[in-house]
């Protein structure tokens, strides 16, 4: 699936808001999985995923769409009834535009 919502600033604040509502207790303020929910379950295998590592950021917006809309690797729940589909794709381009600069920032910091 192609995102159909354009990757402008209006998007990226609508997907920071709803990001702030039904990611950030799991996946934290910097996208590393360390929200207050995420860091319940630091200690067992199961975390939530690092939203600024290579495995998230280079899906393809379709894949993100359907993990947001399904659920993820029997750990994330699904939201598919919470979360209207034009607000996965800001959500989806908030999370690119943001922990894309984070993970390439940490990449220039590498020797």
């Amino acid at each position: 699936m192609k995102n159909p919502v354009p990757n402008t600033e209006a998007s990226i604040k609508r997907g920071q808001e709803r990001y702030e509502i039904y990611c950030l207790t799991c996946h934290g303020a910097t996208g590393l999985g360390d929200g207050p929910v995420g860091a319940k379950f630091a200690a067992s295998v199961m975390v939530p995923t690092d939203l600024t590592g290579e495995y998230v950021l280079g899906k393809p917006d379709g894949d993100i769409f359907y993990t947001i809309k399904y659920g993820g690797l029997g750990f994330m729940p699904l939201y598919g009834d919470s979360i209207v589909p034009e607000d996965r794709w800001h959500i989806i381009n908030y999370i690119k535009a943001t922990f894309g600069k984070k993970a390439a920032a940490k990449t220039a910091e590498k020797p």
